[in-house]
């Protein structure tokens, strides 16, 4: 009789976990879905946060390359424009401006502006909802003096 006992109570304890509708599984299920929805929208919402961050330093490191050749081609702005022009392209980023602002007497050789566009990658929210696509489309700017 007690290993009868002791048996039933190991049985029950095995299947406790689970009731007889069901309800822990679907409970479970549902937690499971949750999260997971949860992570899409975040990559889906983070995703022009992330693109420019990326886009803010290829700025840095484009006007750090358009001012050496602006210095060494003494300042032929299109020959500076074709050098960094190649591998933005590449990555999917568009120069939007590329300019040199005359002399001042704060700077005598002038600055160096130039504007970068990207868009952030989406999976669905850029084809579903076409008023957000202004929110996915990134544009950073910066400018740095001549020497």
């Amino acid at each position: 009789m007690r290993r009868q006992q002791t048996q039933s109570k190991a049985t029950r304890s095995r299947r406790s976990w689970r009731d007889d509708s069901g309800q822990t599984i679907g409970f479970l299920v549902k937690i499971v879905l949750g999260v997971a929805l949860l992570g899409f929208l975040a990559v889906e919402l983070g995703a022009p946060i992330v693109t420019k961050m990326t886009l803010d330093n290829d700025l840095q490191n484009v006007l750090l390359d358009a001012r050496a050749a602006l210095t060494a081609s003494e300042n032929n702005v299109d020959l500076a424009y074709e050098r960094i022009s190649p591998e933005l392209a590449d990555n999917g980023v568009v120069v939007t401006e590329f300019s040199v602002t005359p002399s001042s007497p704060e700077n005598p050789r002038g600055v160096l502006r130039i504007t970068l566009e990207k868009e952030a990658r989406s999976l669905v929210v850029t084809r579903v909802i076409k008023s957000m696509k202004s929110y996915y489309t990134v544009e950073v700017s910066g400018e740095t003096p001549l020497r």
